[in-house]
């Protein structure tokens, strides 16, 4: 069964690391192997520590589990953007688990959050223009690429992205509660 809560600071190793290991596994060719293969790791760990022992108002991130352990987590800061609105800044999965709903409850789980709060306004994210699985499952969810850009990629170089935008926290939600 799966269990949805709301992450805190006490999560800050086990997001890192399935940070790291998504990463490892979906931006391969994508990004530098040198940089997946080596500090990774460390490098997702005081991003998150950044994020999750000083939070901010705007954030809200929420982690999937199944038993005890931790399989996924959606991570987004409100009313980011005046056009745009709420960006989905991360949302990963267990490699082992992907393809079984995990994303879409958290998605599910993001909307319901955002609508409750009354943030209705516009949801995006980005995503590597090479990452054609990504980009087919927000497609098949009802987002439109909007922007492109060539932007820098972590670890070094340059990699083309594109902004994927519903026009309505309520369009995501009906499409990922259907």
């Amino acid at each position: 069964m799966l269990h949805i809560r709301e992450i805190a600071a006490s999560d800050l190793d086990v997001i890192a690391a399935l940070h790291a290991h998504s990463w490892r596994t979906s931006y391969r060719g994508i990004l530098r192997d040198s940089y997946l293969d080596d500090s990774i790791f460390e490098e997702r760990l005081a991003l998150w520590r950044d994020r999750l022992l000083i939070p901010t108002p705007e954030q809200l991130g929420l982690l999937a589990q199944s038993s005890a352990s931790v399989i996924g987590f959606v991570f987004a800061f409100v009313a980011h953007d005046d056009r745009w609105g709420t960006l989905i800044d991360n949302l990963h999965v267990a490699p082992e688990c992907r393809g079984k709903g995990v994303g879409t409850q958290l998605l599910a789980a993001l909307t319901d959050s955002l609508l409750h709060r009354a943030f209705e306004d516009g949801i995006h994210l980005w995503v590597f223009e090479a990452n054609h699985r990504t980009r087919q499952y927000y497609e098949r969810l009802g987002a439109k690429a909007v922007e492109s850009a060539v932007v820098e990629a972590p670890g070094g170089g340059k990699a083309a992205a594109c902004l994927y935008a519903w026009r309505s926290v309520s369009q995501l939600s009906a499409a990922v509660n259907s």
